[in-house]
């Protein structure tokens, strides 16, 4: 038998291990915490005490607050500004490029019609709305309660530290820290996290898939299709479809690993075992540390996949939405195409095709927003869909759509928490971080 001290009450409490044979007495003084760990105890509102200030905030939340207040440093400011200028320097590049070639419209002599550029914000609103569904549904799943609020800012304020950081590697961290901050245990705010990020990647996969085996039996490769959509030199289209094939082995790589580690643990782990050996000894790290941090997650995620197995409405619901989602994206260049070269609802699905091409060709890229590859792609996927003077202004607007938008969008949200949401937090905080326990019935037979 252990003791821990109590500090709100002053007195020692008592927790001790699971005895079958006592089960009738303990019954009363049974919860399960946050971290899904059963105590038995012998006070209870000294324990509820103890639990509600420690099982709170979990492993998972303490890594995410250390990536988030990392991210929040003056140094990783900088980085990310120097990044920023980086993506506007490139477009001034191609601009400048383009200007000297004498292949840019004056932008006042440009007949451009609104209506499909505002079609095209249409887009950006609906790729918001997807991304708060989704985390509405795994909150409600969680918690019982529809948050539509927490899910939209969660969903984006994710995109803008995604596309600041390095691989898009910021979102999810500053999501768990962020749905935790607002209430959402910590095991709940990382199941969350995960989940969404679990369905979007089996539609994109499953829509990747899709374009890869039609491309491949209609057009023989990416590379052909390129070719026979755009009318494209040679040496752009094989350039192009080599980094989305890169893109392609990536995705698949990880998907199929993931799957691995979820569906068989033994598997699952030899595989983790052996990619962390090879990790550290590359990068010289300690290979015990990324261990049991690493095998913490498979855990997490292992538990994920136990939690939605019988829950087939948040399957479908998500992975539809996460379809949507996708095809809203996609769907922003044909309306810019649309605004300089009129409606052509002929060109919607080979648009679409195109943009998933490139997007596949930045996908490994390493500076944020796909900064340089995917412009590049691009430029040598549309230019002969676009009039060569309208060409650089359709990438402009696609990277204002797609990029600079969402940046704008995420500082207005965190302005918006500086001046009016933290003190709203800080009103409701009791309310929303109130730490709840579902008492386990003894017909349940879990000891």
């Amino acid at each position: 038998m252990t003791t821990t001290n109590n500090t709100n009450t002053n007195r020692r409490v008592k927790i001790s291990a699971p005895v079958k044979k006592s089960s009738q007495s303990l019954h009363k003084h049974r919860y399960r915490n946050n971290d899904n760990k059963i105590f038995f105890y012998t006070d209870k509102q000294a324990v509820e005490n103890m639990l509600g200030e420690k099982s709170q905030e979990t492993l998972e939340v303490r890594e995410a607050k250390k990536v988030v207040i990392a991210q929040k440093s003056k140094k990783k400011k900088l980085i990310s500004l120097l990044f920023f200028f980086i993506n506007i320097a490139i477009i001034g590049v191609i601009l400048f490029t383009q200007m000297q070639e004498g292949t840019v419209e004056n932008p006042g002599e440009l007949k451009v019609n609104w209506w499909y550029i505002l079609a095209a914000a249409s887009m950006v609103v609906l790729f918001v709305l997807c991304d708060a569904i989704r985390y509405n549904i795994l909150i409600r799943k969680s918690t019982g309660k529809n948050r539509f609020t927490l899910a939209y800012k969660m969903g984006a304020l994710g995109k803008y530290y995604d596309v600041i950081t390095p691989f898009a590697t910021g979102g999810q961290p500053f999501q768990i820290y962020y749905a935790n901050k607002y209430g959402i245990k910590g095991g709940e705010s990382f199941s969350i996290v995960m989940s969404k990020y679990m369905f979007q990647q089996i539609s994109y996969s499953l829509i990747v898939l899709g374009v890869v085996i039609g491309l491949l039996i209609t057009h023989g490769g990416i590379s052909d299709a390129i070719m026979s959509i755009t009318n494209v030199p040679e040496v752009q289209a094989k350039l192009v479809a080599s980094m989305a094939w890169i893109g392609v082995v990536i995705l698949f790589a990880l998907m199929f690993s993931i799957v691995i580690v979820l569906l068989n643990k033994r598997v699952g782990v030899a595989l983790v075992v052996g990619f962390l050996r090879i990790f550290c000894k590359i990068f010289r790290r300690n290979y015990d540390k990324m261990y049991r941090k690493t095998m913490r997650t498979v855990n997490n995620w292992q538990a994920t996949m136990r939690r939605y197995k019988k829950s087939p409405y948040v399957w479908f619901v998500n992975i539809f939405v996460s379809i949507v989602f996708h095809f809203v994206l996609y769907s922003i260049p044909y309306f810019i195409y649309c605004a300089f070269m009129g409606w052509n609802i002929d060109v919607w699905v080979q648009i679409m095709i195109l943009t998933i091409i490139v997007d596949l060709s930045a996908s490994f890229n390493p500076l944020p927003g796909g900064s340089g590859v995917s412009d590049l792609s691009f430029l040598a996927v549309f230019s002969s869909m676009f009039n060569v003077t309208m060409t650089f202004w359709a990438l402009l607007l696609w990277k204002v759509f797609t990029y600079y938008i969402f940046i704008l969008h995420g500082l207005a949200l965190i302005t918006y928490d500086f001046m009016i949401g933290n003190r709203r937090l800080a009103k409701n905080k009791d309310k929303w971080a109130k730490v709840k326990y579902d008492k386990i019935k003894v017909k349940n037979n879990l000891y």
